[in-house]
Parts: structure tokens; C-alpha cells; sequence
């Protein structure tokens, strides 16, 4: 599969971004699983859906649309939780290097996602947070 953690390591990364890098892929994983409510394929099957979907230059109606035809059931919340997710891991991937905005630099990007509150710590915090979606 090309959505391997790998994908989020890349080489130009100091020994404590790899290991946000490993963190944020590790919590997008088990969210996609529990996300997903049930068993639809392998962990990585299901967490390139999820991202994908959630990387879409598509609309936030659009992208929620996609994945209820998977998962009919899925909440606002549940929705919303996974934004942060991919936003976080969105950071590291490779495919999308540079994706900082010209002029930003990763460490100010690291630095916006934490003042945000996007640090994937928690599924669900019930804080309110809003950003752009495509960066």
C-alpha cells in the first residue's frame, strides 16, 4: 500500500519530528479503526480512505458525503475529530512536500497546529476548532 508510515517519515526529519511523525500516524491508525466501527479491510485500506477523503480539494459536505457511503452512521463529532487528525499527519506526508504555504516554514506550521489545539491527544475534547481545510 503506498499509505504506509513511511510516507509520513520523510528522511529530512530530526529525531524528535520522526517521532510526532510516528505519533500522529499512530493515533490517525486507531481512530481510522474505531472510525470505521467495524471490520471493512486492513488498518492502512481504511486509514487511505479516510485521508483521502479528508484531503480532497472537495467541499466539507462533499468529503462527509464520501465517507457516510462507507459509513452511514458516522457523527458530526466523529467527522470533525478526524479533520484534526489529518491535518496533523498531513504535516509529514512526503507526496505533498513542500506543504507549507510559501513563505511558512514547517516549524511555524508546528507551531499554528499547537496553538490550535490539533495535537490528536484526545478523539474528542469538545472544543470548537476551526481552520482552513486545504492548506
Amino acid at each position: 500500500s503506498k499509505f504506509s508510515r513511511s510516507r509520513f517519515q520523510p528522511k529530512r526529519l530530526t529525531e524528535k519530528e520522526r517521532s510526532e511523525a510516528r505519533d500522529a500516524w499512530n493515533r490517525f491508525i486507531a481512530f481510522t479503526v474505531h472510525f470505521m466501527e467495524e471490520e471493512v479491510g486492513d488498518r492502512q485500506a481504511v486509514g487511505e480512505f479516510v485521508y483521502d477523503a479528508l484531503t480532497s480539494s472537495d467541499s466539507e459536505k462533499k468529503q462527509l458525503a464520501t465517507i457516510q457511503q462507507v459509513v452511514p452512521s458516522v457523527s458530526m463529532q466523529k467527522f470533525r475529530d478526524a479533520q484534526k487528525l489529518v491535518a496533523r499527519l498531513r504535516q509529514f506526508d512526503v507526496s505533498e512536500e513542500p506543504s507549507a504555504p510559501s513563505g511558512q516554514t514547517r516549524r511555524e506550521l508546528m507551531a499554528t497546529t499547537k496553538e490550535f489545539g490539533l495535537t490528536g491527544s484526545e478523539y474528542g475534547g469538545g472544543e470548537t476548532v476551526e481552520y482552513p481545510l486545504d492548506v
